[in-house]
């Protein structure tokens, strides 16, 4: 009897579980199933959104849709803001167009920041009857020569202000280059994917100055006579065009200067004051850079500048009597920078990772830091240009 009772109870419990369960499962499959939301304001819109579909994992409907929904969103933004530069693109080329009247002309206008004339040309607009240019032309279009119209259409463009046949003084002369992909994208100097340009000068590739908008400048130290320029522009998907120019440079003389600057070296903050203080004839374009190294010239100081950036002045006893005062040692012990041994102090020259590992040199332009390395900035008529040495980012 109490075998029997047992038994019952067990089955009773066995089916109350099962009902249980089958309800769970009711219960669970009515509700609606939960779709992540999908943050695209916190996408990298330059990438697909596309779902990873792991081992057991499936997309239902909703899902789906909502994918759908976003990846229409991102392409209707891609294509506006695709359109936008171009518009943009197009405009600042119309801004910039300036008729060519006389390519001999060596007089630069204020506040040009091109080359002699200031004036911009269309890369395949005529040039000269010189026969150098005409084989130039030629070299140029031998790549070309068997493509079709269409095929054309999709070769980068080079805008660029040297003109074929201008004469110029002294030993250096500035000037930009713009080039774009046929969907009017830019190209830049430096390939990082988006393809690539480059300039050589009478064979040698030059690095740029810097840039501003869509122009890239150029300031290379020229031979005297004939010096030949080629840009080639290669895009994204591989397609090239190269364009030449020339230009004629007399280096006896000296190019008519724009204005004086002032170029200020000190070392106060280890004990040494003013090291040296100049005025110094600007051209059109010098960047800092350039009026630095005249300066540190005319001085008689020797010096090392890489990329843009001063890294040590030297000069026959320059670092004598230097001295940091406890103040600064007090506050580059708040910054933890580790001291060197005086001891190993050079007498004759203060570069960078001197006397502290956190230690360079500085400049400023009429008091502000500028964002740019020394090659990248240019300054205008009166400025003052002040280079220092500092033991940290706030020492000095």
């Amino acid at each position: 009897m109490e075998r029997k009772r047992k038994r019952k109870y067990g089955f009773f419990v066995l089916g109350l579980a099962a009902v249980m369960i089958i309800a769970a499962g009711l219960v669970l499959h009515a509700q609606k199933p939960y779709v992540p939301s999908d943050k695209t304001d916190r996408t990298e819109l330059s990438r697909s959104q596309v779902y990873l579909n792991g081992k057991g994992y499936v997309i239902d409907s909703q899902q789906a849709k909502a994918h759908d929904k976003t990846e229409k969103a991102r392409a209707k933004k891609l294509a506006e803001e695709q359109q936008k530069r171009q518009d943009e693109q197009k405009k600042t080329q119309e801004d910039d167009s300036v008729p060519v009247k006389d390519v001999k002309n060596t007089n630069r206008e204020p506040g040009d920041s091109g080359t002699p004339g200031g004036k911009t040309e269309d890369p395949d607009a005529p040039e000269t009857d010189d026969p150098e240019d005409v084989r130039n032309r030629e070299r140029d279009s031998e790549a070309e020569k068997n493509l079709t119209e269409d095929e054309k259409a999709e070769l980068p463009s080079i805008t660029t202000s040297l003109i074929s046949g201008d004469e110029i003084n002294g030993k250096s002369g500035k000037f930009w280059v713009t080039a774009t992909d046929s969907k009017g994208r830019n190209i830049p100097v430096y390939s990082v994917g988006d393809g690539i340009f480059t300039v050589t000068c009478n064979g040698v590739t030059i690095r740029s100055t810097g840039a501003a908008g869509t122009r890239t400048y150029f300031r290379p130290v020229l031979q005297d006579g004939k010096n030949t320029f080629k840009i080639t522009a290669v895009d994204r998907n591989g397609k090239k065009r190269t364009v030449t120019r020339w230009i004629t440079c007399d280096t006896g003389k000296k190019a008519e200067a724009t204005g004086t600057v002032t170029v200020t070296v000190s070392a106060s903050v280890i004990g040494l004051g003013t090291l040296m203080s100049r005025k110094v004839d600007i051209t059109d374009g010098e960047s800092v850079e350039e009026l630095l190294k005249t300066a540190l010239d005319e001085g008689g100081y020797n010096y090392v500048i890489s990329r843009g950036y001063l890294a040590a002045i030297g000069k026959p006893g320059i670092a004598n009597g230097w001295k940091i005062s406890e103040a600064a040692r007090a506050k580059l012990r708040e910054e933890r920078a580790t001291e060197k041994d005086p001891d190993k102090q050079s007498k004759d020259r203060i570069r960078e990772k001197d006397f502290y590992s956190t230690s360079g040199w500085m400049y400023s332009v009429n008091g502000e830091r500028p964002g740019v390395g020394i090659g990248s900035c240019v300054p205008e008529d009166g400025d003052e240009i002040r280079v220092f040495f500092a033991l940290s980012q706030n020492v000095y």
